[in-house]
């Protein structure tokens, strides 16, 4: 029986050092592990979303070149049937640039494209359809061949500016990047830079 005023031994609470050594270690080889990990998740949802916003672009101008513009306009701008449209470089949202210091990662702008001149020209009832703003992060999107500074589809959605666009990010040029290639008749598709159906041999093709 206990007197009256000894308070009986309790187990301590709190940890050992070994313990407290062990939890440390356990933390340490999580976010070894883990890190590198979510940064690569990271890399690769963000180049999922811009080839893909991309690519949507494309599809677009070309889904509305074939389709033709019946839309009521206001101000007596007349409908764009049997126009291109075309898709092109521009780092202001409102006009296109071939300037080769601005690539596709600066920004592009989806024109209805009255003349075909592959320009924005509000005096030629051209008018705008979608304005993407620069990429966000290190990643790059650059063209080459005739598909450098723009891409147009005729009413038939057949492109003269077959080429191949190649998105690369901090990763370089390898398993990581992406080679989007449009065909002469407005075909567009995803593939790898190792795809032997193209010749590539940078970031900067």
């Amino acid at each position: 029986m206990l007197r009256r005023g000894v308070r009986p031994n309790r187990v301590s609470d709190g940890f050992t050092l070994v313990e407290l050594m062990v939890v440390v270690a356990l933390i340490a080889l999580v976010l070894t592990q883990g890190i590198p990990w979510l940064k690569s998740t990271t890399l690769n949802n963000r180049r999922t979303v811009q080839v893909n916003d991309y690519i949507a672009n494309l599809n677009l101008a070309r889904g509305l070149a074939i389709s033709g513009d019946e839309s009521d306009l206001p101000g007596g701008i007349t409908p764009c049937t049997g126009c291109d449209v075309t898709i092109c470089k521009s780092i202001d949202g409102l006009v296109c640039t071939t300037s080769s210091s601005v690539n596709w990662h600066d920004g592009w702008v989806v024109f209805w494209d009255a003349d075909g001149d592959g320009v924005v020209d509000a005096v030629d009832n051209d008018r705008l359809i979608r304005v993407q703003a620069a990429l966000e992060g290190d990643s790059t999107l650059k063209g080459n061949l005739s598909v450098v500074n723009r891409i147009s589809f005729d009413p038939n959605g057949f492109t003269g500016n077959n080429g191949t666009v190649v998105w690369c990010d901090s990763r370089g040029f390898g398993s990581e990047a992406r080679a989007i290639v449009v065909s002469g008749v407005g075909r567009v598709r995803l593939t790898t830079v190792d795809d032997p159906n193209i010749t590539l041999s940078s970031c900067s093709p």
